[in-house]
């Protein structure tokens, strides 16, 4: 009776394993047909989180020494240029004025070598104010940092004034002291002023190219992730059922290799469904894309290894 039990037994065993080999190849069949039919959907979630990632690897932090050094030197040209306009016109202006009004205490020559010196004054100083402050000021708002505020420009505008003064006295005693000091706080201002509001300019004319950008790329990202939600739920479920069937199946080399690529496959999509998911929620981060391309590219290579194992099992079991 013992032996009969045991004969039976097997074939209770044998039966069953026939019935889950039956049921495995059936659904290593339509998971074949799923991946032929969703691979190019997957590749195109994990390119285009490939593209995303190499176009906000360190862009922002190269962007920024960039601006900063080319609104810097931008701002050091225009703002000598300027200075050195508007403290040599500002300058003879005042130094005209200062000669009027302190003509009962000069004589012609003194009065002309206060005017030049007034002048000489104004450009210095102008200059060197609108060099340094349109340099520094052009590189800050090239960061992103607004430099046209109320302590900036009246600094620099300072800075000029002092400087103008402080060679206009040597040079032209009193009335270069004068026109230096308003020439070259007049230049000062507007050679700091000018670079900074052609920065400005630019900066907001990019910023709302860079707002549209980040917007169309949201609005690409939203389509992506529902897309892959969509195709990945049916590998999920695909994957679960197969995963279930060949753990369950008499220890064998196929059903061992299905098990265990199933599982692979299944945590691959996973850690991408996480990885993206971390996307939506922080998209400025650049660490994300990253990861989540990573995690993109590791899940449909893991497919494919799932393709590939599905095939070997079912042309194994076919002959």
């Amino acid at each position: 009776m013992w032996m009969f039990g045991r004969q039976g037994d097997q074939g209770d065993q044998g039966g069953q394993s026939d019935v889950q080999r039956d049921q495995l190849l059936i659904h290593l069949t339509t998971y074949i047909e799923l991946h032929r039919t969703h691979k190019d959907r997957f590749k195109n979630t994990a390119d285009f989180f490939l593209q995303a990632q190499e176009q906000e690897y360190d862009i922002g932090r190269i962007l920024l020494y960039m601006y900063a050094l080319g609104g810097g030197y931008v701002g050091s040209v225009v703002g000598t240029v300027v200075g050195l306009i508007s403290g040599g016109f500002t300058g003879s202006l005042a130094a005209v004025a200062a000669a009027a009004i302190l003509r009962k205490e000069l004589n012609a020559v003194s009065a002309s070598v206060g005017f030049f010196g007034g002048i000489l004054g104004s450009v210095v100083g102008a200059t060197f104010a609108g060099f340094l402050g349109g340099a520094i000021g052009a590189a800050v708002e090239s960061s992103g940092h607004s430099a046209y505020n109320e302590l900036h420009l009246p600094f620099w505008g300072l800075i000029g004034g002092i400087t103008g003064a402080g060679i206009g006295d040597i040079l032209g005693g009193k009335v270069g002291l004068v026109a230096g000091a308003i020439g070259g706080g007049v230049g000062g201002f507007c050679g700091v002023s000018v670079p900074v509001m052609l920065i400005k300019a630019y900066t907001v004319e990019y910023d709302q190219t860079n707002i549209s950008q980040q917007k169309s790329k949201a609005i690409k990202l939203e389509e992506v992730t529902q897309d892959f939600k969509k195709n990945t739920s049916h590998f999920a479920a695909e994957l679960s059922v197969i995963h279930s069937i060949s753990s369950k199946m008499v220890p064998g080399v196929e059903a061992g290799r299905v098990a265990v690529q199933s599982s692979l496959s299944l945590t691959a999509l996973s850690k991408a469904t996480k990885a993206i998911y971390d996307v939506q929620i922080t998209p400025q981060t650049t660490s994300c894309w990253k990861k989540a391309a990573q995690q993109c590219t590791h899940m449909c290579e893991q497919l494919e290894m799932m393709r590939r194992e599905a095939e070997k099992v079912r042309a194994s079991w076919s002959q």
